[in-house]
């Protein structure tokens, strides 16, 4: 089949469908039958959405000083071509990138457009690497890579209206309500009190983490329980007497699953401390919250699946994030929280789903994480 990715920055969405047969490559859509199709908030270029959609390459951040002329002495698919290329350009997680643009050489004509240059190849090589040099953990090793992409047939010209025409399975029922629709709900609230599952994952870091989260506000504690290798971290704040305890459950210990109650007859090394706000996570609830004080969180419609579940989502954009873990380090994030949608058969009202945060590290590292 093919795979179709068409991306909306007016209304900051982006869809993926799945189109049943390949004779469908580049056609409108409207008729086509489609297997499926996913809506999602728009999310911010990983490396590797560049290297799927190579028109970003021509929009570099680089000086004309940092690019330089190779000459005009090349052919590409038979074509003379002249060619330019910039070195050692860091983008993202990988470094030591050098990009060469050749496009045709002046004077070489097209039949269907005559007289004008036109781009044929874009070649990008580099070294990749998810973790700071010099050296990423053995498990996520580094690696080069090298990619062409050509360009054939090449329009210089609006593509036709009917190619974005989006089908029925993406507009039908659940089709999105804009953000100016007085009709659109706002964010749920989120409990002070519950308990969840969370399953965490960190793209950047080719990892997920296991926890569970308790939060009792009447009594004013939270609890955290992390999955490692060799036992769950437990963490619980104590606000009332202003107390920190964290201790680890071995393994091979019965109670050792995460979430379990403890027996008091064991003497684990337990930690205790004053509560201080470096605590190295953001949790679930101050994620839900980022928007508490947000007036430009804006509704994204309820055509939205996470986990198999229909949802709804709100997004926003710019949120600024410090914490003193981070040496008050301020992230700007763009957060997409996503509740289950009132037609799905929810065990409480505005039942939260997964939250995906997408945001910048200090070192100009991308990242995107999903809970």
């Amino acid at each position: 089949g093919v795979k179709v990715f068409i991306r909306d920055h007016a209304a900051e969405l982006q869809y993926n469908l799945t189109l049943s047969g390949t004779d469908l490559l580049g056609l409108p859509l409207g008729a086509a039958p489609s297997l499926s199709c996913n809506a999602r908030a728009l999310q911010r270029d990983s490396f590797f959405a560049n290297l799927v959609n190579p028109n970003k390459f021509f929009e570099l951040n680089v000086t004309k000083e940092d690019v330089y002329y190779l000459g005009d002495n090349f052919e590409v698919r038979g074509i003379r071509a002249q060619a330019w290329r910039v070195n050692n350009f860091e983008f993202g997680e990988s470094r030591n990138i050098r990009v060469t643009w050749y496009f045709s050489a002046p004077g070489w004509t097209f039949a269907r457009q005559p007289g004008q240059q036109e781009p044929l190849r874009l070649q990008v090589e580099g070294l990749h690497n998810p973790f700071p040099l010099p050296q990423p953990p053995a498990a996520v090793p580094t690696y080069t890579f090298h990619n062409v992409y050509d360009f054939v047939d090449f329009m210089p010209t609006v593509p036709g209206a009917a190619l974005f025409a989006l089908p029925e399975v993406c507009t039908g029922a659940g089709a999105v309500i804009p953000s100016d629709d007085p009709a659109a709900p706002a964010l749920p609230d989120f409990p002070d009190s519950f308990s969840a599952v969370v399953e965490a994952s960190f793209q950047r870091r080719n990892a997920t983490i296991l926890m569970r989260e308790f939060y009792d506000k009447p009594l004013r504690r939270t609890r955290f329980d992390l999955r490692r290798p060799t036992g769950t971290v437990v963490v619980v704040r104590d606000f009332a007497l202003n107390q920190h305890y964290n201790f680890t459950i071995p393994a091979h210990m019965r109670h050792a699953g995460s979430g379990a109650p403890w027996a008091s007859s064991h003497a684990w090394p337990c930690d205790s401390r004053p509560i201080s706000p470096k605590f190295p996570y953001m949790t679930t609830k101050e994620a839900f919250e980022l928007a508490s004080t947000r007036t430009d969180t804006r509704y994204l419609g309820d055509s939205f699946v996470r986990r198999g579940i229909r949802c709804r989502a709100w997004m926003a954009r710019g949120v600024p994030y410090s914490q003193p873990f981070y040496n008050d380090y301020t992230f700007t994030l763009d957060v997409t929280w996503y509740f289950v949608a009132p037609t799905w058969g929810a065990p409480a009202p505005a039942t939260p789903v997964c939250i995906e945060v997408a945001g910048t590290e200090a070192s100009g590292r991308p990242f995107f994480n999903t809970y």
